[in-house]
Protein backbone atom coordinates (compact mmCIF):
# COMPACT_ATOMS: atom_id res chain seq x y z
CA UNK A 1 0.00 0.00 0.00
CA UNK A 2 2.81 2.39 0.73
CA UNK A 3 3.93 1.70 -2.83
CA UNK A 4 0.72 3.01 -3.98
CA UNK A 5 0.39 5.62 -2.13
CA UNK A 6 4.31 6.68 -3.10
CA UNK A 7 2.88 6.51 -6.99
CA UNK A 8 0.34 8.96 -6.41
CA UNK A 9 2.01 11.30 -4.43
CA UNK A 10 4.77 11.37 -7.36
CA UNK A 11 1.97 12.41 -9.54
CA UNK A 12 0.73 15.16 -7.52
CA UNK A 13 4.47 16.27 -7.05
CA UNK A 14 4.00 16.67 -10.88
CA UNK A 15 1.38 19.31 -10.35
CA UNK A 16 3.53 22.61 -10.45
CA UNK A 17 2.74 25.18 -7.65
CA UNK A 18 3.08 28.06 -10.40
CA UNK A 19 -0.09 26.46 -12.28
CA UNK A 20 -1.93 26.38 -8.91
CA UNK A 21 -1.20 29.96 -8.22
CA UNK A 22 -3.04 30.39 -11.91
CA UNK A 23 -5.70 28.25 -11.12
CA UNK A 24 -6.50 27.26 -7.62
CA UNK A 25 -8.80 24.27 -8.70
CA UNK A 26 -5.50 22.68 -8.94
CA UNK A 27 -4.58 22.27 -5.90
CA UNK A 28 -8.11 20.49 -5.23
CA UNK A 29 -6.24 17.57 -7.89
CA UNK A 30 -3.04 17.72 -6.13
CA UNK A 31 -4.72 17.09 -2.79
CA UNK A 32 -6.97 14.25 -4.65
CA UNK A 33 -3.51 12.74 -5.63
CA UNK A 34 -2.12 13.05 -2.31
CA UNK A 35 -5.05 11.05 -0.40
CA UNK A 36 -5.19 8.12 -3.27
CA UNK A 37 -5.12 5.62 -0.74
CA UNK A 38 -6.70 7.46 2.90
CA UNK A 39 -9.68 5.79 3.71
CA UNK A 40 -10.08 7.90 6.68
CA UNK A 41 -11.24 11.00 7.28
CA UNK A 42 -13.31 13.39 5.39
CA UNK A 43 -13.56 15.36 2.31
CA UNK A 44 -15.32 18.50 1.55
CA UNK A 45 -18.04 19.06 -1.44
CA UNK A 46 -15.21 21.74 -3.35
CA UNK A 47 -12.03 18.99 -2.37
CA UNK A 48 -14.78 16.10 -4.25
CA UNK A 49 -16.28 17.89 -7.24
CA UNK A 50 -13.15 19.75 -8.96
CA UNK A 51 -11.45 16.37 -9.15
CA UNK A 52 -14.58 15.51 -10.84
CA UNK A 53 -14.99 17.52 -12.87
CA UNK A 54 -11.30 17.10 -13.95
CA UNK A 55 -11.82 13.40 -14.84
CA UNK A 56 -15.42 14.52 -16.55
CA UNK A 57 -13.16 16.90 -18.83
CA UNK A 58 -10.39 14.31 -19.64
CA UNK A 59 -13.23 11.84 -20.27
CA UNK A 60 -14.80 13.68 -22.54
CA UNK A 61 -11.58 14.64 -24.44
CA UNK A 62 -10.87 10.90 -25.12
CA UNK A 63 -14.77 10.31 -26.38
CA UNK A 64 -14.25 12.85 -28.65
CA UNK A 65 -10.91 11.75 -30.00
CA UNK A 66 -12.36 8.26 -30.33
CA UNK A 67 -15.59 9.27 -32.30
CA UNK A 68 -13.31 11.11 -34.31
CA UNK A 69 -10.84 8.36 -35.20
CA UNK A 70 -13.06 5.64 -35.05
CA UNK A 71 -12.09 4.57 -38.92
CA UNK A 72 -8.71 4.53 -38.39
CA UNK A 73 -8.11 1.55 -36.20
CA UNK A 74 -4.21 1.75 -34.69
CA UNK A 75 -5.29 5.20 -33.66
CA UNK A 76 -8.52 4.04 -31.92
CA UNK A 77 -7.20 1.05 -30.27
CA UNK A 78 -4.00 3.67 -28.86
CA UNK A 79 -6.38 6.12 -27.47
CA UNK A 80 -8.59 2.87 -26.39
CA UNK A 81 -5.65 1.57 -24.46
CA UNK A 82 -4.62 5.09 -23.01
CA UNK A 83 -8.32 5.53 -21.74
CA UNK A 84 -7.90 2.02 -20.09
CA UNK A 85 -4.93 2.93 -18.02
CA UNK A 86 -6.35 6.57 -17.25
CA UNK A 87 -9.44 4.34 -15.64
CA UNK A 88 -6.99 2.62 -13.78
CA UNK A 89 -4.68 5.77 -12.54
CA UNK A 90 -8.13 7.60 -11.29
CA UNK A 91 -9.81 4.22 -10.24
CA UNK A 92 -8.26 3.93 -6.76
CA UNK A 93 -8.12 7.63 -5.75
CA UNK A 94 -11.77 7.72 -7.06
CA UNK A 95 -13.14 5.23 -4.37
CA UNK A 96 -10.95 6.71 -1.77
CA UNK A 97 -12.89 10.32 -2.48
CA UNK A 98 -16.45 9.07 -2.61
CA UNK A 99 -15.89 7.47 0.81
CA UNK A 100 -14.37 10.17 2.23
CA UNK A 101 -17.10 12.69 0.91
CA UNK A 102 -19.82 10.17 2.41
CA UNK A 103 -17.83 10.37 5.56
CA UNK A 104 -18.09 14.06 5.35
CA UNK A 105 -22.19 13.67 5.57
CA UNK A 106 -21.90 11.47 8.02
CA UNK A 107 -22.30 7.93 6.41
CA UNK A 108 -20.39 4.45 5.91
CA UNK A 109 -18.37 4.20 2.76
CA UNK A 110 -20.18 1.15 2.70
CA UNK A 111 -23.02 2.60 1.18
CA UNK A 112 -20.63 3.10 -2.15
CA UNK A 113 -20.91 -0.40 -2.57
CA UNK A 114 -24.93 -0.93 -2.43
CA UNK A 115 -25.82 0.28 -5.68
CA UNK A 116 -23.07 -1.75 -6.97
CA UNK A 117 -24.30 -5.42 -5.55
CA UNK A 118 -28.01 -3.88 -6.76
CA UNK A 119 -26.54 -3.78 -10.13
CA UNK A 120 -24.61 -6.94 -10.08
CA UNK A 121 -27.82 -8.61 -9.02
CA UNK A 122 -29.45 -7.72 -12.26
CA UNK A 123 -27.09 -8.70 -14.56
CA UNK A 124 -26.83 -11.66 -12.98
CA UNK A 125 -30.95 -11.90 -13.21
CA UNK A 126 -30.83 -11.16 -17.11
CA UNK A 127 -28.44 -13.67 -17.83
CA UNK A 128 -31.02 -16.49 -16.66
CA UNK A 129 -33.05 -14.76 -19.11
CA UNK A 130 -36.56 -13.38 -18.69
CA UNK A 131 -38.96 -16.40 -18.87
CA UNK A 132 -40.76 -16.17 -15.38
CA UNK A 133 -43.09 -13.83 -13.85
CA UNK A 134 -40.42 -13.71 -10.55
CA UNK A 135 -37.44 -13.32 -12.27
CA UNK A 136 -38.53 -10.25 -14.35
CA UNK A 137 -39.98 -8.76 -10.86
CA UNK A 138 -36.72 -9.30 -8.91
CA UNK A 139 -34.74 -7.97 -11.57
CA UNK A 140 -37.17 -4.55 -11.66
CA UNK A 141 -36.47 -4.75 -8.23
CA UNK A 142 -32.94 -4.66 -8.18
CA UNK A 143 -33.25 -2.17 -11.20
CA UNK A 144 -34.87 -0.04 -8.91
CA UNK A 145 -32.88 -0.31 -6.09
CA UNK A 146 -29.91 0.36 -7.87
CA UNK A 147 -31.51 3.54 -9.12
CA UNK A 148 -32.74 4.96 -6.09
CA UNK A 149 -29.22 4.04 -4.23
CA UNK A 150 -27.28 6.07 -6.68
CA UNK A 151 -29.79 8.99 -6.63
CA UNK A 152 -29.11 9.02 -3.21
CA UNK A 153 -25.41 8.72 -3.37
CA UNK A 154 -25.50 11.95 -6.01
CA UNK A 155 -27.23 13.50 -2.99
CA UNK A 156 -24.85 12.35 -0.61
CA UNK A 157 -21.90 13.83 -2.98
CA UNK A 158 -23.74 17.29 -3.28
CA UNK A 159 -24.97 17.75 0.25
CA UNK A 160 -23.41 19.96 2.97
CA UNK A 161 -20.97 18.54 5.47
CA UNK A 162 -22.25 17.37 9.04
CA UNK A 163 -20.06 18.99 11.85
CA UNK A 164 -22.28 18.34 14.64
CA UNK A 165 -21.82 14.72 15.69
CA UNK A 166 -19.80 13.72 12.86
CA UNK A 167 -18.46 9.85 13.40
CA UNK A 168 -15.74 10.88 11.35
CA UNK A 169 -14.41 13.51 12.59
CA UNK A 170 -11.30 15.16 10.59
Amino acid sequence: MVQISNFYILIASQIRSEWIEKTPQLAYLKKFFNRATDYKGRSSRSEFWWPVVFILIIDLGFHLVLFICAKIIIIYRLFQFIRWIYGLLFFLPDITIMIRRLHDVNKSGWWLFVPVIAFVAFLLLGRLGYKTPFIIFLSSLFLLVFLICYIILIVSFASKSVDVNNRYQK
